[in-house]
């Protein structure tokens, strides 16, 4: 089999991944689950991926932690070998920039780690899901044709609930127009 046919036999075993650690407001998939997840299957198919790094800059962030230790921003670029162990001449390459923010000396293999799960959730395109997600099913609500399900609820607002909707949509397509996507979904 070809690097592309040993690619697709994981994403074959493997179709998604669970959240495993709040952050702030959000959960999050780890480096160490998508490696415990992945590991055997790459084994198995005979996948190396090996990191090179092409790029890196340290940059202070002006912040401090409450000891006055400097936090830095860490950014780096690297160029990771997907290779056929069978026959090495059998690769492809994929570039992934990433960065971290650390106030000791962490910062690259956080970069490191996060440029390589990232690879591993776009490579596999796994969906990454809560538990909660992934128990919960979605429907549709059922409408009568020819009726919106939006102007019966609109029809049933109150006239300060209407504005207040029109004002939030109003300054969410403004952040979209801007290229503030995070700001607009939050």
């Amino acid at each position: 089999m070809n690097i592309y046919q040993r690619i697709n036999e994981v994403r074959k075993a493997i179709d998604k991944i669970v959240k495993d650690k709040k952050v702030d407001s959000y959960m999050a998939v780890t480096h160490d689950n998508v490696t415990g997840l992945t590991r055997e299957h790459f084994v198995a198919q005979g996948i190396v991926i090996v990191p090179r790094l092409l790029s890196e800059r340290t940059v202070a962030t002006g912040t401090f932690t409450s000891r006055e230790t400097p936090f830095i921003r860490y950014e780096a670029t690297y160029a990771f070998d997907v290779v056929n162990e069978e026959e090495p001449k059998d690769m492809f390459t994929a570039v992934v920039g990433a960065h971290a923010i650390d106030h000791g000396d962490k910062a690259p293999g956080k970069v490191l780690s996060y440029a390589k799960k990232a690879l591993v959730l776009k490579l596999l395109e796994l969906e990454s899901v809560s538990e909660e997600e992934a128990r919960q099913e979605q429907h549709k609500p059922k409408v009568e044709p020819g009726k919106s399900v939006a102007r019966e609820v609109w029809d049933t607002m109150t006239q300060k609930q209407q504005s207040t909707l029109m004002d939030i949509s109003v300054m969410i397509i403004d952040l979209l127009k801007e290229g503030d996507d995070q700001k607009a979904f939050e």
